[in-house]
């Protein structure tokens, strides 16, 4: 042989080589983002969560309510108008064409509703690390207006669509909440289960396009400027996969542990001001997030 051409076939077989590799890390890579998650909250933590934040409130884990088990998050905003927020957040990687299922229990003490001046999130997917100025996002939001929830999709700053409802939400109880979505400008479902039961679906588009990089979980997101009041919720067992992971039925445990959640005072009933309409929208949608 040549010597030439012994050179020649040691680098070939060294790029073919690398080549496969490289190949393979992408697709590693998507199953883990991609992997089933839960938060039981039981080790007394949020280490769960890839990550949690709050903005004008406290997120604590707590024993005073429970879904399942004797643990749970309670999450709070303080008032005074600031923007504000207190939530887990699973990291994410789901693009159009997936089936992305999330949901959480939640527990919204009597007078939550009366206590809202604008709208509230409780659960959302979005993508602030594509686009922080116009982050796309769809969940569950409580508007302001009726008191209502809704099934949307969002552009930061643009708009914000209805997919499914209005539906209510109780108070004084837990609830076990869940979103299933086959993602997509087109070809798309949106499905909203409550405690198991399907309450609307959408085949509307609940993508623009872009993945998903973000779920979050408690009180997501508020409206800035207008929520002055105080707001509390606990939430427990938050999950993130391709399929669904309800559990729903309460069990006798869970109605004990509904039963520790201390009533707040009774709420004043709200004085109207002749105040000039932001020009945010009608239901009073929250400014942008951090992460």
């Amino acid at each position: 042989m040549h010597p030439h051409a012994r050179r020649q076939f040691v680098p070939s077989f060294l790029f073919i080589t690398l080549v496969a590799m490289a190949t393979l890390v992408p697709a590693a890579g998507a199953a883990a983002a991609t992997a089933p998650r839960t938060a039981l909250l039981e080790n007394g933590g949020f280490s769960e969560f890839d990550q949690t934040n709050a903005a004008g409130g406290t997120l604590t884990n707590t024993t005073e309510a429970a879904y399942q088990g004797a643990h749970s998050a309670k999450a709070s905003y303080t008032g005074a108008g600031e923007n504000g927020y207190s939530r887990g957040i699973f990291n994410a990687n789901y693009k159009d064409g997936d089936d992305l299922w999330y949901g959480a229990a939640y527990y919204l003490p009597p007078g939550f509703k009366a206590s809202m001046q604008g709208q509230v999130d409780l659960l959302r997917w979005d993508n602030y690390t594509v686009d922080p100025n116009q982050t796309d996002r769809s969940g569950i939001a409580i508007y302001g207006s009726d008191k209502k929830a809704r099934l949307v999709r969002a552009k930061l700053g643009v708009e914000q669509v209805p997919l499914v409802g209005p539906f209510d939400l109780p108070e004084g109880r837990w609830f076990y909440l869940e979103v299933h979505q086959r993602l997509g400008t087109k070809n798309a479902v949106s499905e909203v289960y409550l405690d198991g039961k399907k309450v609307g679906s959408s085949t509307q588009a609940n993508t623009y396009g872009r993945p998903v990089t973000r779920v979050r979980y408690g009180l997501v997101a508020m409206a800035a400027g207008v929520q002055t009041k105080p707001l509390s919720l606990w939430f427990d067992k938050a999950t993130m996969g391709s399929t669904s992971s309800s559990t729903v039925p309460v069990s006798a445990a869970q109605e004990t542990s509904q039963s520790q959640v201390a009533e707040p005072a009774p709420v004043k009933a709200q004085k109207k001001h002749g105040r000039k309409k932001s020009k945010k929208s009608k239901h009073g949608h929250a400014k942008r997030h951090k992460h």
